[in-house]
């Protein structure tokens, strides 16, 4: 019984040395960026879409062990409640090539981004209070607050695109009939 214990424990102690241990880093330069834009902290979003490129979280991460994969995971929550993630794993930065221009010719770190899911959620008049995170998993956190306060178009504006486009339409009709004014 006893050897039969030493056993297990010596198994135990094995599969404990052998898992991969958590690989932390450092998180720099964490904002939201629209259409090519960095956006200031506690900005407002009115615009999701971003010019049909998207609200993007982009940030640069470093890692900790340049032998081991750095997994991360980027997290959105909208007044509070969970609205999306994305988990990536970045490669060991010694698996990637040479980097001429980088200083000890190596890779130090990652720039990252993440297309914020905002889309789904967020439509005209949409107001909420957002929160766009990244961490490293085993190691650092960073979030970035933000508010969405989507605009729904004014009954004027819609009123004058109506009336330009029943225009063109008449004009048209008009053409088609033969009613041309003579000069």
């Amino acid at each position: 019984m006893t050897a039969y214990l030493s056993l297990l424990l010596l198994l135990a102690l094995a599969l404990q040395m052998s898992a991969r241990p958590a690989a932390a880093g450092q998180i720099t330069d964490l904002a939201l960026n629209c259409a090519g834009v960095w956006l200031e902290l506690g900005v407002t979003v009115t615009n999701v879409i971003c010019f049909g490129e998207g609200l993007f979280l982009d940030a640069r991460v470093f890692p900790a062990s340049t032998t081991l994969p750095t997994p991360l995971r980027f997290m959105l929550s909208l007044d509070g409640a969970f609205a999306g993630e994305r988990l990536l794993d970045l490669p060991a930065l010694i698996d990637l090539p040479p980097c001429p221009g980088c200083d000890g010719g190596r890779y130090t770190g990652f720039g990252v981004g993440w297309r914020l899911p905002l889309d789904d959620f967020c439509h005209e008049g949409c107001t909420a209070a957002a929160v766009a995170g990244l961490a490293v998993l085993g190691g650092e956190a960073s979030e970035v607050a933000f508010a969405l306060d989507v605009p729904t178009p004014e009954p004027a504006t819609l009123l004058l695109l109506a009336t330009t486009a029943a225009g063109l339409g008449l004009g048209r009709w008009y053409r088609r009939r033969g009613y041309v004014h003579a000069a």
